[in-house]
């Protein structure tokens, strides 16, 4: 009888603990695919096989989770250079995370590419290294810089050329 109640406490206990963790897993997954930060979750594991990716991802990048989950970098067509993504693993591989690494990337939707700053971290859960990635489209601030340099460049050049006249007719 009184293995029967301390057997009966141990699987309440652990009831409870399995509804917890399905809370917790639910919260998690919730809040991952609710984010309005574009993000994705791979397998850390050399083939770097996406295992989810978030709704604002698919808006992003104009693919369905469908289609994405299973792929990679390597083989799903979304890095313009593939040494990019390499030197971006690379950190990842030798420093467990990575942070404003920008990169162009390309959407199925468009034809121009997204000019992203990727962040993300190596994490590990169940003994599994699993690599959690965000991506911003910046794409219209890096064209801002890019407007901001050339016109900085235009006005030095016009400043130059004044002062070389200045100096002429003195």
């Amino acid at each position: 009888d009184q293995k029967n109640t301390s057997l009966q406490n141990e699987l309440s206990a652990r009831q409870r603990i399995e509804l917890a963790l399905k809370l917790s897993q639910t919260k998690f997954i919730t809040i991952f695919d609710a984010s309005p930060v574009a993000m994705t979750v791979s397998r850390m594991d050399g083939i770097y096989e996406i295992l989810d990716a978030n709704a604002a991802w698919c808006r992003l990048f104009g693919r369905s989770r469908e289609t994405t989950l299973g792929t990679n970098g390597r083989n799903n067509g979304m890095w313009n250079s593939q040494q990019d993504r390499q030197t971006m693993l690379d950190s990842l591989v030798c420093n467990g995370s990575i942070s404003h690494f920008q990169a162009w990337m390309h959407a199925s939707d468009r034809q121009a590419g997204i000019f992203c700053e990727i962040s993300g971290k190596v994490i590990k859960l169940d003994n599994e290294a699993l690599l959690i990635l965000s991506y911003e489209d910046i794409t219209r601030k890096h064209q801002y810089e890019t407007d901001i340099l050339a016109l900085n460049s235009g006005l030095e050049q016009r400043v130059l050329e004044r002062t070389r006249e200045l100096s002429a007719t003195l």
